[in-house]
């Protein structure tokens, strides 16, 4: 029930953010210049992962700095949370590096990857090979 607040919380939240910028010349849309950004990024870590989980439910290139912002930090997430994460990030946009920041972190911290985990991941590097295959330098 928390998690689901949680989430709802976070949307109403990227809802805000995204109000403010619209309309505005926000290619490049620091959080931290705008009232909703900064409370995001001033929230609890719990809810800043549910605006990451929610900020991958579609891509906006727009919102790119303020999961740039959220990725670089050292977030408490759970295996669940990861998965999740992964499943909706593996297989469609191929912007993985903020992704993988957290699942990297995650592993140094001395956790073990799930299968789940371990499945996306591999998915992920199918995506890239053939990318590569398609696209060679």
């Amino acid at each position: 029930m928390l998690d689901n607040m949680l989430h709802v919380m976070a949307k109403q939240m990227l809802d805000a953010f995204r109000a403010e910028i619209a309309g505005k010349y926000a290619w490049d849309a620091k959080p931290q210049d705008y009232a909703s950004g900064r409370a995001i990024l001033d929230a609890e870590p719990r809810l800043q992962i549910h605006v990451l989980l929610a900020l991958n439910e579609r891509y906006e290139w727009i919102l790119d700095p303020l999961q740039n912002a959220l990725y670089a930090r050292s977030l408490p997430w759970t295996a669940e949370e990861l998965e999740q994460l992964l499943a909706c990030s593996g297989h469609r946009d191929y912007r993985w590096s903020g992704v993988l920041r957290p699942v990297q972190r995650f592993v140094e911290q001395g956790n073990s990857l799930t299968p789940a985990m371990k499945a996306a991941l591999s998915t992920m590097l199918q995506c890239a090979t053939t990318i590569r295959m398609t696209f060679p330098s």
